[in-house]
């Protein structure tokens, strides 16, 4: 195999750990999965699936009732509804959005609110609120069109962006990726069309460079109804309200071909980090089909962390494979973390799909013998 081979394989597998492990905006699982395999090629994920398909239309809507009987109740004056309708948490996309960490980022009031907003025609693009947690660098954006009434004329934002370029203190994000990579910009729903939430994941997990404590943040936006771009500069700075807890006193288990090593579990307010190094015996390596693995992350009172997204790659000549992946952060800290690894099981029809039960889960083969127990001081 040369070196060009190698390099596309390598990428290859980089990004089907990160679709994997990125529940995306579209479904791509079966088909567009089974293609990318035929052709050995596959753009970077950019957008996430909202999975909470079903709590994102009730939100707005229970927000609605509830003020449409605070209204039927009570009589505001017009200089409160426009206080009302200017103060800031009513528009917290991170509140309303489906993540627990944003959500907790918001409520411990670890958010920087930049406001800073960029126009073209009648059209506003604004950054109303950053989050940095030394892992992840979230922000909302929101656009705003008053002159568009018709609803047949009004677009979704995230169908909207074509492109988005970051830049840390005026050189490209991907100056912190490992060599061959790329730093992962994600765009998922916000708490309605006209919003979105973007995020970078930070990669010094996989031979990256960590992110500064503090940049300035360059975002360049090609909106797909627009010749130029939209274009924002932002102060960004770690906030974490609290220190993160750092685990990694890297055990190691080993079950029949797979060897896993638990390197790091990091905790912040608002993202659980696990970093897991998996190796392989002579004459086996990485294949997401066979030997790659997926990973449950709990609390001794059973309750789960729902994945946010998560990337992957090879890290060294050996072989061995890193598995960066991050979680929503516990609702409150736990005593112990159990992480449960498993074997996601595929369909026989289509190479790439995932196998589904009756209820709609992937069919997964746990692996008890690799589970890890940490215990949180």
């Amino acid at each position: 195999m040369n070196l060009r081979s190698k390099l596309q394989e390598d990428e290859l597998d980089e990004y089907m750990v990160r679709i994997r492990h990125t529940m995306m905006n579209r479904d791509l699982s079966d088909d567009i999965m089974a293609k990318v395999h035929r052709e050995q090629r596959i753009e970077s994920p950019r957008r996430l699936k909202n999975y909470f398909k079903f709590l994102r239309p009730m939100i707005p809507l229970t927000i609605i009732a509830a003020l449409l009987i605070l209204i039927g109740s009570i009589v505001v004056s017009p200089a409160m509804a426009q206080s009302l309708q200017q103060a800031p948490f009513i528009r917290s996309i991170f509140e309303f959005a489906g993540d627990l960490g944003l959500n907790v980022a918001h409520k411990q009031d670890l958010t920087i609110h930049p406001a800073v907003s960029a126009t073209q025609d009648d059209t506003t693009l604004t950054i109303p609120e950053i989050i940095y947690d030394g892992t992840r660098v979230s922000f909302s954006l929101e656009q705003t069109n008053p002159s568009l009434t018709d609803i047949k004329e009004m677009r979704e934002l995230q169908d909207d962006i074509q492109h988005m370029d970051v830049q840390i203190n005026g050189k490209d994000v991907d100056q912190y990726a490992p060599r061959y990579s790329n730093i992962p910009i994600i765009t998922k729903p916000g708490v309605d069309d006209d919003s979105v939430i973007v995020e970078l994941m930070t990669m010094q997990n996989r031979g990256g460079k960590p992110f500064p404590s503090s940049f300035e943040m360059t975002v360049t936006i090609q909106m797909a109804q627009f010749k130029e771009p939209f274009l924002f500069t932002v102060p960004v700075s770690v906030s974490t309200g609290e220190k993160a807890a750092l685990l990694t006193n890297e055990q190691s288990k080993a079950y029949k071909i797979f060897t896993i090593t638990l390197e790091k579990l990091e905790l912040t307010p608002i993202t659980t980090s696990l970093i897991v190094r998996q190796s392989f015996p002579g004459g086996t390596s990485y294949d997401f089909l066979t030997t790659g693995l997926d990973y449950e992350v709990w609390d001794e009172k059973g309750n789960e962390l729902s994945q946010i997204n998560g990337s992957g790659g090879q890290l060294s000549d050996e072989g061995d494979f890193i598995y960066d992946l991050r979680f929503e952060p516990f609702p409150s800290k736990p005593e112990k973390i159990i992480i449960k690894p498993y074997l996601p099981q595929y369909s026989k029809v289509e190479k790439g799909a995932y196998l589904y039960d009756q209820d709609g889960e992937i069919v997964k083969e746990m692996i008890p013998e690799l589970e890890f127990e940490i215990r949180v001081d």
